[in-house]
């Protein structure tokens, strides 16, 4: 069975400054940036959804913080 797309939290958001991309928690009033290995991963699926999988260590990181949920639970 396909594991199913994710995509960003809806309660999170991102900017671009740079070269960095800062996001915003909106339940927590937080403005945060990722370690480098995690907005790798966050940048893979930005710009290649269709090659990553919710099963992949980097992004099931960024799911186990509540960045990232999958299509069917935003």
């Amino acid at each position: 069975m396909e594991a199913p797309p994710l995509r960003l939290a809806p309660h999170m958001s991102f900017a671009l400054v740079g070269p960095h991309t800062v996001f915003l928690d909106l339940r927590r009033d937080l403005y945060f940036m990722l370690e480098p290995d995690a907005s790798a991963a966050f940048d893979r699926l930005r710009h290649h959804p269709a090659s990553c999988t919710s099963t992949e260590p980097g992004l099931q990181r960024l799911r186990n913080i509540g960045l990232l949920v999958t299509a069917d639970q935003a």
